[in-house]
């Protein structure tokens, strides 16, 4: 279910079930178009090399866009991740269930903000 895509800057990205994903600007910056209507938002703070380091230890590499930039499936909690050395950022892993619904971005540091803020 997984599937390359180009971005506007050559980068590869890689998706799941399919969808299109476009970008711009730089990686830690890109601005994720989802297909059909709905927008990813997302924020990143930049993180520490050590705990990028430390989660893709545990996890799963799926894949990489860039030599720095990985991406990893996070087994217990089911989500997708985008970790580089300067930033961390991951969604709930994408299902047919939420296909209508915006999936959210976040840094490992916004984790307690929302679980106290829903």
């Amino acid at each position: 279910k997984w599937t390359t895509v180009k971005s506007k800057d050559d980068i590869e990205l890689f998706v799941y079930s399919g969808e299109e994903f476009k970008a711009s600007g730089t990686m830690s910056r890109t601005i994720f178009d989802y297909t059909p209507d709905q927008i990813i938002h997302f924020l990143t703070i930049p993180g520490q090399i050590e705990s990028c380091s430390s989660i893709m230890e545990k996890n799963e590499i799926i894949g990489s866009v860039s030599q720095d930039i990985k991406i990893v499936y996070m087994k217990i909690a089911k989500i997708l991740m985008i970790a580089s050395r300067d930033f961390v950022m991951y969604s709930r892993r994408f299902t047919s269930e939420d296909s209508r619904e915006n999936v959210i971005f976040y840094s490992i540091e916004d984790e307690e903000y929302l679980k106290s803020n829903g």
